[in-house]
């Protein structure tokens, strides 16, 4: 295998799996030996860019971290704005319902109010219907005539008598 084969493939190899070329690079450091050559410092040059590609790696998933950690807390950023703009209308919008509730239960006190007022003023017409119907009984009663003018007469007479004799006994004086 050629020099220019393992340089193409590095090429071709993402950069952050360059590293894993290096039984390729061993091959070549055998290549370059075997022809007398002196291999040392190419060695010493792709091991210090393999050590190079593997800081960048680190600094580059370091980089990554920080910003998945920075577009995390941006977007929690963005859900507690939107929560506590959820929570501003949702407080908002208590506040409306509880005021109206307490219009609702002024209302309803005052609607048993009223419905007591006329509770009371059903019971007083009721009253009032049964005094005008007893009213009524009693003119009934009245027109209707019990007694003969005979009788009627000997009652008069009756009770001028006992009148009289209440009198009477109310100056009788008894001595005995």
């Amino acid at each position: 295998m050629t020099g220019q084969v393992i340089l193409n493939k590095v090429f071709r190899t993402p950069f952050e799996r360059v590293h894993y070329l290096k039984g390729e690079f061993d091959s070549l450091y055998s290549l370059i030996n075997e022809r007398r050559g002196h291999a040392t410092p190419l060695k010493d040059r792709v091991e210090r860019l393999i050590h190079q590609t593997c800081d960048l790696k680190d600094l580059q998933e370091s980089y990554s971290d920080r910003m998945t950690i920075k577009s995390r807390r941006i977007e929690v950023r963005t859900e507690l704005n939107e929560a506590s703009y959820h929570l501003d209308t949702e407080s908002t919008r208590y506040s409306a319902l509880k005021a109206k509730l307490g219009q609702v239960y002024l209302r309803r006190e005052e609607l048993l109010k009223e419905l007591q007022s006329l509770d009371d003023q059903r019971k007083d017409l009721s009253c009032q219907r049964a005094v005008i119907d007893l009213k009524g009984q009693i003119d009934t009663l009245n027109a209707i005539e019990v007694i003969d003018l005979a009788t009627q007469a000997s009652l008069e007479k009756t009770e001028t008598y006992v009148k009289e004799s209440f009198e009477d006994l109310k100056t009788f004086q008894w001595t005995p």
